[in-house]
């Protein structure tokens, strides 16, 4: 294991260092249907808008903002629609998932939030759950798991009511392969293979920001060892940063298959080989800006999307 916790004024520093150094951004998110080529994809969402996650549902295609709520697309047309009837004004979204009929998305200071169609109205649902921030999401077999500032809760009710499973730190993200979930948190990354009853540690001591699978390997986006991978449940952890800058500012997604995208602090990258060499594709002439913060990726049946972080000199 390398390193140690980085502090948060030491992650504060680095926000600020990318913010005086990026170039005024043009779009909040883009589209590519192969890697190559972009192009803006927010129409009718705000320019100031933040895009926190993304979440697909049938043929209709939700993103997640930080104070302007959730928009809608559908088919993956470039038109989007506010669904907001029941949420707080300018609420902080964290984060969004699906369960069955149900969408779902996670606050930073109102819990959860449910709606049952397709977005058009929103009920609050916190049975169970401290007054804390909502980090990640993710829905397994029939169950919800609240990833927050305060360990994970589990709903098996649809998110009636909530239950402390496991842990009292933060956790920022959650992935699930081969009937395993897997977790990141400000001390490393969890698994548990009897969905959510116990969990064990399987990485320490760097603080994770996500964690996600490409069908093959558990990527583990860490706070000072960079981007690690592990293909037999963290026994043993390789490198997984070929290409990237060698300057320690972390990953902020990764996504897909074998090809696989990440979202990193100056712009999106590629690989063809699981991590093993990187080559970043936002040179400014292909659609994407240039020299740009990029936070949210999905890979998605309506393509590759990616957010923007860098917005008004601000990440969040």
């Amino acid at each position: 294991m390398l390193g140690c916790n980085p502090k948060p004024e030491q992650v504060s520093q680095q926000k600020n260092q990318i913010a005086v150094s990026t170039a005024k951004v043009r779009g909040v998110m883009y589209r590519s249907s192969d890697g190559r080529s972009w192009s803006s994809f927010d129409q009718g969402i705000p320019e100031d808008a933040t895009v926190s996650g993304f979440q697909t549902k049938g043929n209709k295609l939700f993103a997640s903002t930080d104070f302007h709520g959730v928009f809608v697309s559908l088919a993956g047309v470039n038109q989007w629609q506010q669904v907001n009837l029941g949420l707080p004004d300018q609420v902080d979204i964290n984060a969004i998932t699906v369960l069955n009929d149900l969408l779902i998305i996670g606050t930073n200071k109102h819990g959860i939030f449910i709606s049952s169609d397709d977005g058009r109205l929103w009920n609050q649902s916190n049975e169970g759950l401290p007054n804390i921030p909502i980090r990640s999401l993710i829905s397994v077999k029939d169950n919800l798991y609240a990833g927050t500032d305060k360990g994970i809760y589990v709903s098996a009710d649809k998110g009636l009511s909530w239950r402390h499973r496991f842990a009292t730190g933060q956790v920022n993200g959650f992935t699930y392969l081969n009937e395993k979930i897997y977790a990141a948190l400000v001390d490393g990354a969890i698994l548990s293979d009897d969905y959510g009853k116990n969990w064990k540690y399987i990485y320490k001591p760097n603080t994770l920001h996500d964690i996600s699978n490409d069908g093959l390997y558990i990527y583990a986006m860490t706070l000072g060892a960079g981007l690690l991978r592990t293909n037999n449940d963290g026994l043993t952890w390789e490198k997984a940063n070929g290409g990237f800058p060698a300057y320690n500012f972390y990953t902020f997604e990764v996504k897909g298959t074998k090809d696989l995208f990440a979202a990193q602090w100056h712009g999106i990258y590629h690989s063809k080989d699981r991590g093993d060499h990187w080559s970043r594709i936002n040179t400014g002439v292909n659609g994407l800006p240039d020299s740009t913060a990029f936070t949210t990726l999905e890979v998605t049946d309506f393509g590759v999307l990616v957010g923007t972080g860098l917005r008004n000199g601000r990440i969040k």
